[in-house]
């Protein structure tokens, strides 16, 4: 299946200043697959180095830690030479083996010339333990679950892909070519991004095997909550199991007294480690409409939403038929599943971090840095756009740019109507001129940013 991350992976291999790369991302979205592909595609030979299933490697480890010492051992073991240019060394599940992550300090210091990349799922856990974990000596990059534009080219639609993803998502498709990409979008929230729960809908069209595969995803991510929560766990998996909960209500701010703490500061602790861990993503509220957002975040009022909408569906139980109905009962399943899906399309985009706006009792979905001005983004599970909080943030604040996300067909106008399946493009939009689609930057010539 194809990964748009695939790319930046074909870049770091050509890198001159190259470092090991520390592949980061939830369990089973996909890392191992991608690693072994970049592997048998650009190199010779692939040493594929397995922490968790091998633990006799971690022993390489103990002595020193060598770069040399601990590839010539590798090498006898696989019976199999590590030559420069030409061999991937991958560590994979390399969390199991802290020795190793400190190693990539001197693999990147002592051995630049190898290419050696890691990959582990609960690696955020361990960005605050300096001791253990080579700050700056590593290539970080995050993989996710797959996006829908990923889907699309996984369930055979590589060229509507495509199209989208090169065209302006304010200009309408063909009614054809629209209807088809929200067909497929229903889908995507019944399966959502999971690679192995994608691959068995694309070969078997079996929804109950979706589902089947994705109680198994969530049950293997209690597991590993087990092994490395510690005294948090209890906690972690009442948190855990709220969420679902806690967005299919009308005001789907993480309320931590839902699960039982007498204020927000006792729940921040076990919330972190669920976001560190890949598992959560925290969008925080914000009244600031100046940049950067990040100078008013509140750490005491966030939504949480989860990783993954399919996963998120079956967690919640929710039938797959959902996507099809208007039984009043589903409306905000409806509309958390599809908060989350626009979220999800997004984070990437921004590491430091989503925010939503609040002003009494009116709210606005999300709120994102362009490159020039702050962008209210509303979104709707349906096709009417029409929001009273929306409304209030134009009057309030007159901002530059206003977009919906919706149902709706895609339009220009003082509002920006883009299609729920374009969600992916967001980010690409907010950084083009609203009239001409051109990018912001670098200025044309003869115009100065004074």
């Amino acid at each position: 299946m194809k990964r748009t991350i695939y790319d930046q992976l074909v870049q770091w291999i050509h890198d001159g200043d190259r470092r090991p790369l520390l592949l980061e991302g939830v369990r089973q979205c996909g890392k191992t697959y991608i690693l072994n592909q970049l592997g048998a595609e650009h190199f010779t030979n692939t040493v594929y180095c397995n922490f968790e299933k091998m633990p006799i490697l971690s022993t390489f480890f103990e002595k020193d830690l060598d770069p040399k010492r601990i590839m010539t051992e590798i090498e006898i073991l696989f019976n199999t030479k590590i030559t420069a240019g030409k061999t991937l060394l991958i560590f994979d599940e390399i969390q199991q083996c802290p020795n190793a992550i400190t190693s990539l300090k001197y693999f990147c210091e002592e051995a630049g010339e190898i290419h050696v990349a890691a990959a582990g799922s609960l690696l955020g856990l361990l960005t605050s333990k300096p001791k253990s974990f080579p700050v700056g000596k590593v290539e970080r990059m995050t993989m996710r679950p797959m996006s829908f534009y990923e889907f699309l080219m996984a369930d055979g639609h590589d060229m509507l892909a495509e199209r989208m993803m090169a065209g302006d998502p304010t200009e309408p498709l063909p009614k054809a070519l629209n209807d088809l990409a929200e067909d497929e979008l229903r889908m995507f929230f019944i399966t959502g991004g999971m690679p192995k729960v994608v691959e068995s809908w694309t070969n078997e069209r079996d929804l109950r095997k979706v589902s089947k595969l994705q109680s198994q995803i969530l049950a293997d991510y209690e597991d590993d909550m087990a092994k490395h929560g510690g005294e948090m766990l209890p906690t972690l998996i009442r948190i855990w199991h709220s969420i679902p909960g806690q967005l299919f209500k009308e005001n789907n701010r993480f309320m931590f007294k839902e699960v039982g703490f007498g204020r927000s500061a006792d729940a921040a602790d076990p919330v972190q480690w669920l976001v560190s861990a890949g598992l959560l993503i925290k969008v925080k509220r914000t009244d600031n409409t100046n940049m950067p957002l990040s100078e008013s975040d509140d750490d005491n009022l966030y939504k949480l939403f989860m990783s993954d909408i399919g996963l998120l569906r079956c967690m919640a139980d929710v039938p797959p038929n959902y996507v099809q109905t208007d039984d009043e009962k589903y409306r905000y399943h409806k509309g958390g599943i599809t908060e989350n899906f626009v979220i999800t399309e997004m984070t990437g985009a921004y590491p430091k971090g989503l925010h939503y706006w609040t002003d009494g009792r009116y709210e606005v979905d999300l709120i994102v840095e362009s490159d020039l001005s702050v962008v209210p983004i509303e979104i709707k599970s349906g096709r009417r756009v029409k929001a009273k909080s929306l409304a209030r943030y134009i009057d309030k604040y007159a901002p530059e740019r206003i977009i919906a996300v919706s149902m709706e067909e895609a339009k220009k106008g003082r509002v920006e109507s883009v299609p729920l399946y374009c969600a992916g493009s967001l980010k690409d939009i907010l950084g083009k001129d609203r009239f001409t689609n051109r990018p912001l930057w670098p200025l044309p010539s003869g115009r100065s940013d004074s």
